[in-house]
């Protein structure tokens, strides 16, 4: 079973994950996501256990166990596609943009005074998370 682990500290390794999941089945891997650019972690990681019900019982045990300083955040990893996640994601496209541009008058945003501004991203933001999306 693949097993998410978030809000990992920064200097959590692979290792620190083997050696907190290893009294409760067979790790067969563990990964800590990090920046390719940067190499600094992404403060979450993956853990891969055998068998699932050891793996269940991490999960019950160890959801928000402190690591290294931090509460870690432990759950079964669902595996989704990739227009999925897309969807899960809100994303300020050039469409909500100019849908709020012509909500307030076609006026660009430098020239949009900040209370208006702010009223209609919270506005428009509220009316997203009520699509369910």
């Amino acid at each position: 079973m693949n097993i998410f682990v978030g809000n990992l500290a920064a200097n959590v390794s692979q290792e620190d994950l083997r050696r907190l999941f290893a009294g409760f089945g067979t790790i067969v891997k563990t990964l800590v996501k990090k920046n390719t650019s940067s190499g600094r972690t992404l403060g979450y990681g993956h853990v891969h256990m055998e068998p699932e019900s050891a793996a269940r019982e991490a999960i019950e045990a160890l959801h928000y166990a402190p690591l290294r300083g931090r509460l870690i955040r432990v759950r079964e990893c669902v595996e989704r596609g990739r227009l999925e996640r897309r969807k899960a994601r809100m994303h300020w496209t050039g469409l909500e943009r100019r849908r709020l541009e012509r909500r307030t008058s076609g006026r660009s945003y430098p020239e949009m005074p900040v209370e208006v501004l702010n009223a209609e991203l919270n506005r428009a933001s509220a009316q997203w998370s009520n699509k369910g999306r």
